[in-house]
């Protein structure tokens, strides 16, 4: 699997003088950063080619990213969540990537980026085009569920109610909502007392009313 070693070649590793034989050395990488790829590549892969529109160029992409994360692995170990070191790595990459692309390739592939914040529409694609769960999302992102749902209301607010429901986003469009700690308080319509009919009752012996009872 191309993220689980690495593969080197260059003058000092020739086995002879002049030789055009080269010995290709496997670079050992932690373990822990093996299984972190291994978790995330396949995922990280499927955004890059989503993006670019080109499942080679996403590949590279993605080596290099993982590449910059492998340099930096015990300081994102140390970080609060190495995932989010990780997508800011491939994030990056891949807006550089998407930069060198051809103008009109770029508006028809990476609208969602033109449209709203890097955030917000990573949230999207992450959710609604690469079918991931909320909670699927988060991790990938390297943030908490909620603020992932924050995302995507502001993305379905900033996109438009026509929008939105084309991209699925209906459900995070509520009638108001406000941000709490990075995430989405829904707002619930304060509820409405409603009176029953009054029912006719039997006379009582302190008077000869009839109750109506409210909720």
């Amino acid at each position: 699997m191309f993220w689980a070693s690495a593969a080197y070649e260059g003058g000092s590793s020739r086995l002879h003088a002049g030789s055009s034989e080269v010995r290709l050395l496997s670079v050992r990488m932690p373990l822990d950063f093996v299984a972190f790829c291994q978790l995330h590549a396949e995922h990280y892969l499927h955004y890059a080619a989503l993006r670019l529109s080109d499942g080679t160029a996403g590949q590279a992409v993605v080596e290099y990213a993982l590449g910059d994360l492998a340099t930096a692995w015990p300081r994102a170990l140390r970080s609060p969540n190495p995932a989010a070191a990780a997508w800011r790595s491939l994030s990056g990459r891949v807006a550089a990537a998407v930069s060198q692309q051809p103008p009109s390739r770029c508006r028809a592939r990476d609208g969602l980026h033109r449209l709203l914040p890097p955030a917000e529409a990573d949230a999207v694609i992450c959710h609604r085009l690469m079918r991931l769960h909320v909670e699927e999302t988060a991790a990938l992102l390297g943030v908490a569920a909620p603020t992932v749902v924050f995302r995507l209301a502001s993305a379905a607010h900033g996109l438009g109610s026509e929008v939105a429901h084309l991209l699925g986003l209906s459900a995070f469009c509520p009638a108001g909502r406000s941000e709490v700690g990075g995430a989405l308080a829904v707002k619930r319509e304060p509820s409405v007392r409603r009176r029953r009919a009054p029912q006719p009752m039997a006379s009582r012996s302190l008077d000869n009313t009839s109750a109506v009872v409210t909720r």
